[in-house]
């Protein structure tokens, strides 16, 4: 399944790309994130190819999904691969600048059933997930918008 989703941003394409791939940034726009655990990071130094756990609070437990970097071109496009359960999720973000202290950000999921995947189970990953990406696409723009400057 295709998701698709744009809407223009208040800020510069650098500090917009700076929310994506610092964790202490992505943590406050994705509110249950409390840490990223790096598995590999290449040696050449470049963020494609690295791969990662992402740490989520889900109650009083701790909810790990993995993935990895599957796209990195600072400050225009950024792309990630998280493997849940049943399904596999591919997230893109393309960042465009329109005008002076405007960005495009355009948000490309597509969400496929795993190796191991049930498909019912699937199909209700595949509900929850694109009730998220809409939610955290606005979380974003709402964060860049609100706290333009971050140190």
């Amino acid at each position: 399944m295709h998701l698709s989703m744009g809407t223009d941003v208040q800020s510069t394409p650098a500090h917009l790309f700076d929310c994506l791939e610092t964790e202490g940034q992505l943590k406050q726009w994705v509110p249950r994130l409390m840490r990223i655990t790096y598995k590999h990071i290449p040696e050449t130094g470049e963020w494609k190819g690295a791969s990662f756990i992402l740490h989520f609070r889900s109650g009083k437990k701790v909810r790990e999904v993995h993935g990895e970097v599957v796209a990195y071109r600072k400050p225009e496009l950024f792309g990630i691969r998280l493997f849940f359960a049943h399904t596999i999720l591919d997230v893109f973000f393309n960042i465009r600048q329109e005008e002076e202290g405007r960005v495009q950000i355009t948000c490309d999921c597509e969400i496929s059933v795993g190796e191991k995947g049930n498909r019912l189970k699937a199909r209700l990953d595949t509900w929850q997930i694109r009730r998220a990406f809409f939610a955290y696409l606005k979380y974003l723009k709402s964060k860049v918008e609100n706290y333009p400057l971050s140190a």
